[in-house]
């Protein structure tokens, strides 16, 4: 009877010490409390009665508990809470501390018995409002503060609950991409041959060239061309509209509905040494076209080089038969002996610097609708004067060496 009395007493202390610990939020406070209902629980507290002898026998988790509940609090006068930074709550505080400290030394067996103990416990319930049902059936876990969120997802609510929502088929993060694999989407690509000795021997071929130093004897010139469809507008397009303190400004406005006025060809050359490039506007990309510009070349351009050299790709027409298609043999003979033709590899067309002019060319000049080629011939006149003007040039870096190193898949694999 005196241990369960005790008992009863010492888990009534053991309850006020845990709700203390939780309402102090104090980690020192926290561990005190868990001791001491570490004992309570467990059963050992029934080894603080009179059974045993001057506190000899008593297990280590009770004089742990013991040294708990004597070391931490103290009483202060008419049984007043007194606590740091904030009034005093009902039923904790350092009077707590006092209370527990008495019953560790009343149940240190040193002959006290059980009835002083619950009338020196109920001089301290006092006042208290009698304990739920929650409070009766055992002791409870404190809470352990908010648990782990979900790592915020862009363009997701954040702070939610781990576990809170299920992981569906397709749910990830907005950042990856929605499609990763798009079969129905090509690009057109030089897609050159692996250990292809015809395609190397010709890429260093043109790649030793761009390496010649200036001679004005022997000029290395670049050429290309590539067919321009002509369009018109039906519509009249609304010119762009500057913004105003009455209204925004507004951009260029163009119709989707147009007409088909045929097609042009476009010839340029340029030569990246010397800084010029020169494009010429034909109806048809025909033999006789192009000998007409290799004769402007020959003629009008270099009339006092020795040999020109000619990058070009390997077009039908971009060879010297298209000389003796237009002009009599003697004359093609003449201009063949002036020109030497260096062609890029099949499939590698890139290493044509002509083909970088042409696609500026491409973006500056031919963004808008053209409608003839009256026009495309002036504007194209346009553009080749104001980029030579600017003295713009090619400063080319790719050597063979290079190639060897980047392109080692391109070369076969000698056998020794």
């Amino acid at each position: 009877m005196n241990q369960d009395s005790l008992q009863d007493g010492q888990f009534h202390d053991c309850m006020e010490a845990r709700h203390g610990s939780v309402r102090e939020n104090s980690e020192a406070s926290g561990e005190h409390a868990d001791q001491v209902c570490g004992a309570a629980l467990s059963g050992r507290a029934g080894s603080i009665g009179a059974d045993t002898e001057q506190g000899q026998n008593r297990s280590p988790a009770t004089k742990t508990c013991s040294g708990a509940l004597e070391g931490g609090r103290r009483r202060t006068g008419a049984g007043l809470d007194e606590r740091t930074g904030c009034g005093g709550r009902r039923g904790f505080g350092q009077h707590g501390r006092q209370r527990a400290a008495t019953v560790g030394r009343r149940g240190s067996g040193r002959g006290s018995s059980a009835e002083e103990t619950s009338a020196s416990l109920a001089g301290h319930f006092a006042g208290w409002s009698e304990r739920s049902t929650t409070d009766c059936d055992g002791l409870r876990k404190t809470s352990c503060g908010t648990g782990a969120l979900d790592v915020a997802t862009v363009g997701r609510q954040a702070r939610r609950t781990e576990g809170g929502r299920e992981c569906l088929a397709g749910d990830g993060a907005s950042e990856t991409k929605k499609n990763e694999l798009q079969p129905h989407r090509s690009e057109y690509w030089c897609i050159p041959p692996k250990a292809n000795a015809e395609f190397v021997c010709a890429m260093e071929n043109v790649l030793e060239t761009y390496q010649l130093p200036y001679n004005p004897e022997e000029p290395v010139v670049c050429f290309d061309e590539r067919p321009v469809q002509l369009i018109a507008d039906i519509t009249p397009p609304l010119l762009a509209q500057p913004a105003t303190a009455e209204h925004s400004g507004t951009l260029a406005r163009v119709d989707y509905e147009y007409e088909r006025c045929g097609t042009a060809n476009v010839f340029l050359f340029t030569e990246p040494l010397a800084s010029w490039r020169h494009v010429a506007v034909t109806a048809h990309r025909t033999r006789t076209d192009l000998a007409l510009q290799l004769r402007w070349l020959v003629d009008e351009k270099h009339p006092q080089a020795r040999k020109i050299k000619i990058v070009c790709d390997n077009l039908n027409t971009h060879d010297g038969a298209s000389l003796y298609e237009a002009f009599p043999p003697a004359e093609a003979r003449r201009i063949l002996s002036k020109l030497e033709f260096i062609y890029t590899p099949k499939h590698g067309s890139w290493l044509d610097i002509a083909e970088c002019e042409l696609s500026i060319f491409s973006r500056q000049c031919l963004a808008k609708r053209i409608d003839s080629i009256e026009l495309l011939t002036a504007e194209a006149a346009a553009w080749e004067c104001d980029r030579n003007k600017t003295q713009t040039g090619v400063d080319w870096q790719f050597r063979a060496a290079d190639a060897r190193i980047k392109l080692k898949r391109l070369y076969p694999k000698v056998q020794n």
